[in-house]
């Protein structure tokens, strides 16, 4: 798990976990620290993760997590020698 913050008080989050270890919840409550810690300790307002469009469980914890879709960029990315599509989730840190 890693944040970037910015001086616009915006961060961007990326996250990896492990096929053995996925579905545990692991990812959930990791992003749900960061989140908490990037308002708390940065004053961050605003979180943004870039998920590819075929990653259906990212795609599921950014939603459950109250992220919302904000863009699509068609072509973002080679991936496994294809060209993939990333969805631009955000979330604002109350």
């Amino acid at each position: 798990m890693l944040a970037t913050v910015f001086s616009d008080s915006a961060a961007q989050i990326a996250y990896f976990i492990f096929r053995s270890h996925q579905r545990r919840g692991y990812a959930k409550e990791a992003c749900r620290a960061l989140v908490a810690h990037l308002g708390e300790e940065y004053g961050v307002r605003r979180i943004c993760a870039d998920v590819d469009t075929r990653n259906v469980a990212s795609i599921g914890l950014l939603e459950s997590l109250g992220f919302r879709r904000e863009k699509t960029t068609v072509g973002a990315d080679i991936f496994k020698g294809s060209s993939s599509d990333e969805y631009r989730y955000s979330f604002i840190v109350s």
